[in-house]
């Protein structure tokens, strides 16, 4: 190898064996290169594997006029000419043509013209062909009649035409033939030997009406020379007698009567014998007409008028039975043409069929019933209607063929956009752009099946290799680099392994520096490859030396575990001393145990030890053989009581008894747990007799259960009428009444109780997916509208917006945004989770307009002015009412828990004589109103129109810090995410929950027999465990109620709406009012009629009881000190009174 073939690339290497291989692994659509080395390769074998591989056609014709070896010339000619055949036979019109152009080969040419598919193309060749015996060819063997036809109009030799008519079974093709012949004898001659029955029959025929003319013609050309031959016989007897002239013509007129007499009854004896005599009834007419005229002259022969009309009533008897004859033919040809009916009607059919329907399957059903058919009379119709049948399959395939043709070129171009696509990201890049240059080409191939779009991913996979290749340039030297890196770290590890002990790690290291040795890989430089090469190898071998002296002391180490091995033998053979069998088998296991854990010895000590300890434990388990045989008795009365308990559980496996049963059979598995092991053959099958006993009640019950849960298949009938229901609202578009219907049969939904288990899931989804149906097409509705709901705010926002910025511009601003308010609360909802934003850009936009222009807005609820004279009494209001609060909260007596019963009575007095508990009001009612006060109050300053900031806001602040006890914080609302389409209602599936109206029955599980401590080697296997209990889901779960004290902190919920969201109070803990509670409801989202928990197939959960429990901070009411009081004077409650009145008091306070 020569250093510049490290440079280019193998098609152009030095070496021929090289360079073949190499263009061998070029693909088709490598035109260029191919073309280049079949061209310029200086080897001729290496031109013609080239020439092989080459598609294009004027290519190959050039090179098989230019190459300089002949056999690469003659493979260039026959390729590039098997291709044109191939264009020319193809179904495209154009393609076809140009081929047929190109052709100059008859052979070629009538190939085209009998099996080519375009028929522009076959008539091209057609017509350049000349040669008779070639048309002949055609005209015999083209699958289209019609160029047949035409094949055959252009012979002209007799005997081609003669041999085609005798020998040609297509009857068309053969009557056409027969129809150019003109020579008698071959027409004689085809109608004794021609193939086909209806030519015989026409060639006949044509031979009968050529027949008279013949013999006319002969007898008048004998005339003159029987006259002749009469006259002289005739000349001695005229001269002996003497005749008279008159006497004389008067025999040569007999003569001739008589001659025209004979003549007439020749030719009606031989019209007798003809066969197409009835054609001829007008010439019988004819004839007749003329004997008749003989008959009256006096010179006619009587004898041959008799002999005439004998000949004639011969001929009417044939006529007569030719009629009869051809009345019976007529009839049976009614009666084939019948039967040939269905044929016609099946080539038909076929005929008519698609190019879609005409599947091979279709055709193959087609023909197995053709053939089905009776057969007809006539075998030559029948052949040529099988052949018309055939030849209506053939173009019913070749119909579906094109269409697939046409599917496959499609497919084919998206192949090809795919390979393209492929090469340009597939991780070999090497002559990629040469591959896609051929699939370039064999795109352009497929003309109309190839459209922009797939061109447009070629170039774009063109652009992305492109790419790829500067991205694989980086990847090679960042592989180098790593390979280098890799080969660098298994050096470094070789002087501290060679350095160690370690046999194993010595071992290993050497493997890896010969794979990496065998596998460098690419290095950045060929002299850092061949740096890292030598080290490998000096690596290698001090490696190896390394590993030889591990393994002589690995060889010493061997020999050192012998005297262990000997001394467990001994210990073995000494067992046979000890009396204790049970101690005995227990120290032979643990002999066993140990002999495994010493390491390996010499080769040639290794079988003899182990002889000699095998053959010692043999003997101790030879002498333990009888407490073996006890061990095993032990088994075998284990077994009976277990099968003793298999008997029992299979008694009961049939009982109906089911919650006496269970217990019963949880007590037989407490029993067979105590049973110890059994022997290890019969373990498994008494367990599986035992567990198939449990199994077959536990199984029974649970399908008894199942069966009694009559009302699951009732609920079944009620879901599924509800789910019918939900599918016929789910196409509708009357959003608002549908929404309301579906959220009623949802909330009859989760009234029904549960169904059966195995439909539980599909009645679920099948009445979830109609919800989802309606509510995601509604939700799509409302947020197109919503959106232009958003749009058209937008749009007014920035009018004000555009307002406010104008200055001191003239007009009637006040009208202006009270009218664009008006429009702004008259278009719909916008985005929920844009609606805060739009509202305040509205709010900003409009305080912007109003504090732009303060005296437009004089006397209007956006007077500046008026707002804030409002916020101020809004705050004095706020001051009198928390101020009045905290005097009647000083003014209420109190008892502190310290106080002695002297200072309760003196301040019960007290109390009594100001007359306390007539006038004051319960002071968490006091507040309650005063909240309600100050609810109403937030919701009028909410809602004030634009202000001046700088006097407003210590305005605000002060009412912020009066109701701050008292109103909770607003809390904003954060936009929520979408549910995806509709918003429909969160609907809860039916979990599987089975109840059950049997106790539970804890079935424990039966532990394995595990050998025991002293049992030997062979002891039997376990047991398997039991799980036979009742599941779960067959027993109810019953939670006791958990009781959740109240929180007194209320909450508040702010609702945006127009122009200012007022403040609305959820909940407050004591004493709610109506109109708290009314305020608590959001109009946010909508009802979700699914929101709360659903019981319908849902595992059961606790149930909850509330009970408010009064505030630690509160001081207690007078009522109840009092209560406290009297407890107190009382000194001795009764039983149970103190958890009464604490259970009263915490009512009270709820």
């Amino acid at each position: 190898m020569g250093f510049v073939d490290l440079f280019r690339p193998k098609w152009k290497h030095s070496d021929a064996t090289v360079r073949a291989t190499a263009v061998r692994n070029l693909g088709s659509e490598e035109l260029a290169t191919l073309e280049q080395v079949a061209r310029n390769d200086r080897d001729a074998d290496i031109r013609r594997i080239a020439v092989k591989k080459i598609n294009d056609v004027d290519v190959l014709l050039d090179l098989s006029d230019s190459d300089p070896d002949d056999s690469v010339r003659e493979l260039a000619r026959q390729r590039g000419s098997t291709l044109i055949l191939g264009d020319a036979t193809s179904g495209d019109d154009e393609l076809a043509l140009s081929a047929v152009s190109r052709i100059a080969d008859v052979d070629a040419l009538a190939t085209v013209a009998k099996s080519g598919e375009s028929g522009s193309a076959r008539r091209s060749a057609l017509e350049r062909i000349a040669d008779a015996k070639v048309l002949a060819d055609i005209a015999r063997n083209a699958s289209n009649q019609e160029l047949q036809l035409e094949a055959l109009g252009r012979i002209d030799d007799q005997a081609t035409l003669r041999a085609i008519a005798m020998a040609e079974p297509e009857r068309v093709i053969a009557l056409a033939a027969l129809d150019r012949v003109d020579d008698v004898e071959a027409l004689a001659d085809i109608a004794r030997k021609g193939k086909n029955k209806a030519v015989r029959k026409r060639a006949k025929t044509r031979v009968h009406e050529s027949a008279p003319e013949a013999d006319d013609e002969a007898q008048q050309q004998a005339a003159p020379a029987q006259q002749a031959a009469s006259v002289a016989k005739a000349a001695p007897k005229a001269r002996k007698q003497r005749l008279s002239k008159q006497e004389r013509s008067s025999q040569a007129r007999e003569k001739k009567m008589q001659s025209r007499q004979l003549s007439l009854c020749r030719q009606i004896e031989a019209m007798v014998d003809d066969p197409d005599l009835l054609s001829r009834i007008d010439t019988l007419e004819e004839k007749r007409n003329a004997m008749r005229e003989l008959e009256g002259d006096d010179h006619a022969d009587p004898k041959l008028t008799t002999r005439f009309g004998k000949a004639m009533a011969a001929a009417e008897k044939q006529i007569a039975r030719l009629r009869d004859a051809l009345q019976a033919a007529e009839q049976a040809e009614a009666e084939a043409e019948a039967a040939a009916a269905q044929w016609v009607t099946m080539i038909e059919e076929v005929s008519e069929l698609s190019a879609e329907e005409a599947t091979r399957e279709r055709l193959d059903a087609a023909r197995e019933a053709f053939a089905a058919l009776g057969a007809l009379e006539d075998e030559e119709r029948q052949a040529g209607l099988e052949r018309r049948f055939e030849r209506a399959c053939r173009e019913a395939e070749k119909r579906n063929r094109e269409k697939d043709r046409a599917q496959n070129d499609a497919e084919r171009a998206q192949q090809i956009v795919a390979r393209a696509q492929e090469i340009a990201s597939s991780a070999r890049i090497e002559r990629a752009g040469e591959k896609l240059d051929g699939l370039q080409r064999d795109l352009d191939r497929l003309g109309e099946a190839v459209d922009d779009e797939m061109r447009g991913k070629l170039e774009a996979a063109r652009k992305a290799l492109a790419a790829r290749v500067a991205e694989a340039d980086a990847k090679k030297a960042e592989r180098e680099q790593q390979n280098e890196q890799r080969v660098q770290s298994v050096l470094d590890k070789v002087d501290k392994i060679v350095k160690g002990d370690s046999l194993r790690d010595t071992d290993r290291l050497l493997k890896d520096v010969t794979q990496a040795l065998k596998k460098m890989g690419p290095m950045p430089s060929k002299e850092r490859a061949d740096e890292l090469a030598g080290a490998l190898e000096a690596a290698k071998t001090t490696l190896y030396n390394r590993l030889q002296e591990l393994r002589q002391q690995e060889d010493w180490k061997r020999w050192s575990n012998v005297p262990k091995r000997e001394a467990l033998c001994e210990r073995a053979e000494k067992l046979l001393e000890l009396e204790d069998l049970g101690e005995a088998a227990k120290q032979l296991r643990q002999l066993q145990t140990d002999w495994k854990k010493v390491g390996p010895v010499p080769r040639e000590k290794s079988d003899s030890l182990w002889e000699r300890f095998k053959a010692a434990c043999d003997k101790v388990r030879d002498k333990c053989s009888g407490y073996f045989a006890e061990r095993e008795a032990e088994r075998d009365d284990n077994l009976k009581a277990k099968e003793a308990l298999c008997e029992q559980a299979e008694a009961l496996s049939t009982s109906t008894e089911w919650n006496e049963t269970a217990e019963r059979f949880k007590e037989l598995q407490a029993d067979w747990k105590k049973v110890g092991p059994v022997p290890r053959k019969q373990s498994d099958a008494i367990w599986k007799r035992f567990r198939a006993a449990c199994d077959a009640f536990f199984n029974a019950r649970k399908s008894h259960l199942e069966e009694r849960d009559e009302t699951r298949v009732a609920n079944l009938e009620k879901k599924e009428a509800l789910c019918e229901q939900a599918e016929a609202l789910a196409g509708s578009t009357d959003w608002d009444a549908t929404a309301k219907k579906l959220k009623s049969l949802q909330g009859q939904w989760k009234k029904i109780g549960p169904v059966p288990r195995s439909q539980s899931d599909a009645i679920w989804k099948r009445f979830r997916g109609a919800c989802d149906q309606f509510f995601d097409a509604r939700q799509a509705a409302f947020e197109g509208e919503r959106q232009h709901n958003l749009d058209a705010k937008q749009a007014i926002c920035a009018e004000l917006e555009a307002l406010a910025g104008q200055g001191d511009a003239q007009g009637d601003h006040a009208a202006v945004v009270l009218e664009a308010k008006q429009r702004f609360f008259d278009i719909g909802p916008a985005p929920r989770d844009e609606q805060d934003e739009v509202w305040e850009r509205f709010v900003k936009a409009s305080e912007a307009v109003v504090l732009a222009h303060p005296d437009a807005f004089k006397g209007t609820e956006l007077d500046p002015v008026g707002n804030l004279k409002k916020l101020e009494g809004a705050v004095k209001r706020a001051e009198k009412i928390v101020a009045d609060l905290a005097q009647k909260k000083d003014e209420e007596p109190t008892i502190s828990a310290e106080d002695d019963a002297a200072a309760l009575a003196e301040k019960l007095r007290a109390a009594m004589a100001s007359n306390t508990f007539a006038e004051r009001e319960d002071p968490e009612a006091l507040r309650a109103r005063a909240i309600e006060d100050l609810t109403e109050l937030a919701g009028r300053v909410a809602r004030l129109g634009p202000m001046q900031a700088e006097q407003a806001a210590p305005l605000r602040a002060r009412f912020d810090e009066l109701t701050r006890e008292f109103l909770p914080k607003p809390k904003k609302r954060k936009p929520r995410k979408r549910k995806g389409k509709g918003d429909a209602p969160k609907v809860e599936a039916d979990a599987p929950k089975v109840e059950a109206d049997a106790p539970k029955v804890d079935a424990p599980k039966v532990e394995a027999d595990a050998p025991k401590a002293d049992a030997p080697a062979d002891a039997p296997k376990a047991d398997a465990p039991l799980a036979a209990a009742p599941k779960a889901d067959d027993v109810p779960v019953v939670a006791p109620p958990v009781k959740v004290a109240a929180v007194e902190k209320p909450a508040v919920v702010v609702q945006p709406e127009p122009v200012a969201p007022p403040v609305a109070v959820a909940e407050v803990t004591p004493a709610a009012t109506p109109a708290t509670t009314a305020a608590a409801a959001s109009a946010d989202d909508e009802e979700d009629p699914f929101a709360e928990d659903d019981d319908d197939q849902r595992p059961s959960t606790p149930s909850v009881e509330v009970a408010a429990v009064a505030p630690p901070s509160r001081k207690l009411s007078i009522s109840d000190r009092l209560k406290a009081l009297g407890s107190k004077l009382n000194k001795v409650p009764a039983p149970g009174d103190e958890q009464a009145d604490a259970s009263k008091d915490d009512e009270g306070s709820a």
